[in-house]
């Protein structure tokens, strides 16, 4: 195991700094694992990294842990710090994580494992990136009984916590007994600007995901601004998401959840019984349930919508969402786990355009049509998926039309008119007209795009 302690003014571990982080990774080509599962040894042995803040102010800062493969019995990566603990700029990347302790009750305090686990302390600037997290508190990575309590894939919790722009992308969470949970403890908890894109939420064994869960004597909320965009939640055994809950560390915050794709969880859609303000657009839900969104013991009075994607429930259509589609997304093959569009998708151009997510899931930017796609895809055309060299060619006919992807579009036909334009522009006495290709010059590819689409 990697063990970072402080303590009596003491640390044992230097700093990076911008540009020049400390980095511990497996070397390329190899796998390094910490941890064989085994409780054996007991203790802090148990995780395969573990961070330990002391009654001293200690900084973590600019550490990259990346590529490991850890098989824990409790925590692969635990920060169990205090409040004069400050980690800032660290980086989790590339990880295969899963941890063995077993799945039992609310009353096992070994029960709340998980891959990644981090209360206490200030911590800003946490990325946790590209991981495969799955199995936790499954016997083997065969076992499909996933059902569990609290056998977290990621646990963010209090008890003094203060975070800021923590970011969660590209991640594959699989078959856990439990969830990505975010959750406080008392009410000088709080996350400013927490990010949770890109990444496949499946086959869980509860929620896939828990935003702003916590506890303690007061209302408050621990966090302040969450996006989710570009998520799948597929196939897990309760909600896509809860976004908030019944709680008393669960009053408030507003969250955007934008362009993700729920398919086939068991309960409603999303859970939102008390946030400060969610945003829902551009999503597909898709799903057998009775209903698609649930708020008791709260109400959906600060819930608003527009551009999504209703299927298969029996439910009403919440009707804070307008602009809404109902009918089959046209997967393209959802049995087999995948979400892409068909070509034919009701889907495709009927988003709204949201500044804030660019890119799809697979790095697509959008829209790739006249507006952006619904859902966590965006549909790419047969022409644009041959186009590696970034010259298109026209109608896929070999005739090299000499303009950029987006610009190479010719959509009509062309005659004698278009070919005395352009001879005449190359004898300097033209016009711009006969750039019919649009890539800013006139030459012999503007005479293959004619020839091409000739009518007369």
């Amino acid at each position: 195991m990697l063990y970072f302690r402080t303590t009596s003014g003491v640390s044992n571990h230097n700093n990076g700094t911008l540009n020049n982080s400390i980095a511990f990774s497996s070397y390329p080509g190899e796998v390094a694992q910490m941890c064989n599962g085994n409780n054996a040894d007991g203790g802090n042995a148990t995780s395969g990294f573990y961070r330990h803040g002391d009654s001293v102010q200690d900084r973590l800062e600019y550490w990259t842990l990346s590529k490991f493969k850890v098989v824990a019995w409790h925590y692969g990566f635990k920060w169990s710090n205090i409040d004069l603990t400050y980690d800032n700029n660290l980086r989790i990347i590339g990880w295969d994580a899963t941890t063995t302790i077993p799945r039992t009750d609310i009353n096992t305090p070994e029960s709340i494992g998980g891959q990644i686990m981090s209360q206490n302390g200030d911590q800003d600037d946490i990325y946790i990136l590209g991981n495969y997290m799955h199995h936790s508190g499954l016997s083997s990575e065969e076992d499909e009984d996933n059902f569990g309590y609290k056998v977290q894939s990621i646990y963010i919790s209090g008890f003094n916590g203060q975070y800021s722009n923590i970011h969660i992308g590209h991640n594959d969470f699989a078959h856990n007994s439990g969830n990505l949970q975010v959750y406080a403890h008392n009410s000088s908890d709080i996350i400013d600007d927490i990010y949770i894109y890109d990444n496949w939420f499946h086959d869980g064994g509860t929620t896939g995901m828990v935003l702003n869960g916590g506890d303690g004597l007061t209302e408050y909320s621990f966090i302040t601004t969450a996006y989710v965009y570009n998520n799948i939640f597929s196939n897990n055994l309760s909600y896509a998401a809860k976004l908030t809950d019944g709680s008393t560390g669960s009053h408030g915050g507003t969250f955007y959840f934008y362009n993700n794709t729920c398919y086939n969880n068991s309960d409603a859609e999303i859970f939102s019984p008390n946030p400060a303000a969610l945003y829902v657009v551009n999503n597909i839900f898709q799903t057998s349930a009775l209903v698609y969104f649930s708020y008791s013991p709260g109400d959906d009075s600060g819930n608003f919508g527009s551009h999504n994607l209703f299927y298969g429930s029996v439910g009403a259509i919440p009707s804070w969402s307008t602009n809404n589609i109902i009918i089959n997304p046209l997967f393209t093959s959802p049995s087999t786990n995948d979400f892409t569009l068909q070509s034919t998708s009701p889907a495709i151009n009927a988003g709204t355009t949201l500044a804030s997510v660019p890119n799809d899931f697979l790095g697509v930017s959008r829209p790739q049509g006249i507006s952006y796609d619904i859902g966590a895809f965006e549909y790419v055309s047969a022409a644009e998926e041959t186009c590696t060299d970034n010259i298109q060619n026209q109608d896929e006919t070999g005739i090299d039309c000499g303009g950029v992807c987006e610009a190479c579009v010719v959509p009509i036909t062309y005659g004698l008119s278009n070919f005395i334009s352009a001879i005449t522009n190359w004898l300097g006495i033209g016009n711009e007209t006969s750039d019919v290709n649009s890539d800013g010059v006139v030459n012999t590819r503007d005479l293959g795009v004619m020839m091409s689409g000739w009518s007369n």
